[in-house]
């Protein structure tokens, strides 16, 4: 579980630095 919040994570933060 904690793997997968912690995609989530890296995920929302490249989007962010992305925009």
């Amino acid at each position: 579980m904690a793997m997968g919040l912690s995609l989530q994570h890296v995920l929302w933060s490249v989007a962010q630095k992305l925009r």
